[in-house]
């Protein structure tokens, strides 16, 4: 079973199903107002939670492949935007950085990692991916 706990002093957020059973909970995000927490699973899935009603997702995106138990998600510098990273198989085409808007978790962007790498599990922070990338973004 995979589940999410938030510690304060003693758990006060508990959520045993956060994800599916056998799989990991790859990354916890907190976005900069506090209130949100995104998760990712190992059952490519990522799932945004209030943390004042910790009972069920406000929403969820599927089909999000990842074959890494550490693949990341993060909240763009200004709270609009939620980012994660997609992963392949060897020679089965390229992993993506995938952005949604924080509310709706609409698809709003992906970006392509080149085909040397499978994999996009661990992002570096959301400031330098607006760096890199403004005019996509």
């Amino acid at each position: 079973m995979c589940s999410c706990v938030l510690f304060q002093v003693h758990t006060k957020f508990h959520c045993r199903q956060a994800h599916a059973p056998g799989s990991d909970t790859s990354c916890l995000s907190f976005s900069y107002d506090g209130v949100t927490l995104a998760s990712r699973g190992g059952d490519d899935t990522l799932k945004t939670w209030d943390i004042r009603s910790f009972r069920k997702p406000l929403g969820q995106v599927t089909g999000l492949t990842s074959f890494f138990p550490m693949t990341d998600c993060c909240f763009s510098p200004d709270d609009k935007l939620l980012l994660t990273g997609t992963s392949v198989r060897k020679d089965e085409g390229n992993g993506k950085l995938v952005f949604f808007e924080r509310q709706s978790l609409q698809k709003v962007y992906e970006i392509e990692v080149a085909d040397t790498v499978g994999y996009t599990y661990e992002l570096c922070s959301a400031e330098s991916l607006l760096i890199m990338f403004p005019d996509h973004i």
